[in-house]
């Protein structure tokens, strides 16, 4: 039997308004330990205080069939939410640790990341070797979903030709998996290549997120260096 408590929540950019101000959110995360090793768990669950404007104008759409981990008030009241979101945790009966994700899922907003699209920037095409190797780099789109808001962190993904891969692989050397091989550049295929990859990433942290997102894809201060 997995046991499972909430040590406090945590702000961390965490106010979401909408329509100039007339709907509001506060979003925080969950601290959570393990009772039993009193360790804590690294997993990224948020539970929020809203109004009752955003509410009825959000939660449908964007958090559909997860309106129990939103506390309607007409202000903010931490002491309240704390509660609210203890006793949630309380109520929940988790067989196993692997009962724990589907069960935490169901009853609070896991962070994601949507994926949507690929940014084509200037300079975005890169030629080497008297054209010999060619290269299309697009910036990912990423979207926060929870805090309605754009990611500025900037990674990228990258079409080429095994010409081009080969003469640069030593620079991004374990970076490879963010190069695609192409004949010709196909777009579609490189966008289907990105959502792929993020599919198959969860992140329990912002830090955990980056750490990921940089093993899987070019970041851009640290990693564009061989231009």
């Amino acid at each position: 039997m997995a046991a499972v408590e909430l040590s406090g929540l945590l702000r961390e950019g965490s106010r979401v308004e909408i329509d100039r101000g007339k709907g509001w959110a506060e979003l925080r995360l969950l601290q959570l330990v393990d009772a039993e090793r009193g360790e804590p768990i690294n997993e990224w669950f948020y539970v929020f205080a809203c109004n009752r404007y955003y509410f009825e104008m959000k939660v449908p759409t964007d958090f559909p069939g997860q309106g129990s981990a939103f506390l309607i008030q007409d202000e903010l009241d931490i002491g309240t939410l704390t509660e609210f979101a203890r006793r949630k945790v309380r109520e929940l009966d988790f067989k196993d640790w692997g009962d724990f994700y589907g069960e935490m899922v169901k009853e609070f907003v896991h962070q994601e990341f949507e994926f949507r699209g690929l940014i084509k920037e200037p300079q975005s095409l890169h030629r080497i070797d008297c054209r010999r190797g060619w290269a299309q780099w697009r910036a990912l789109n990423l979207y926060d979903r929870l805090r309605n808001r754009g990611v500025a962190e900037w990674f990228y993904v990258v079409a080429c030709n095994r010409h081009y891969l080969e003469r640069i692989s030593s620079s991004y050397y374990g970076k490879e998996g963010a190069f695609l091989v192409q004949e010709e550049f196909n777009e579609n295929d490189l966008i289907r290549f990105a959502q792929d990859k993020m599919s198959k990433l969860t992140f329990s942290s912002f830090d955990d997120f980056f750490k990921k997102m940089s093993l899987e894809f070019i970041w851009e201060d640290e990693d564009r260096k061989w231009w």
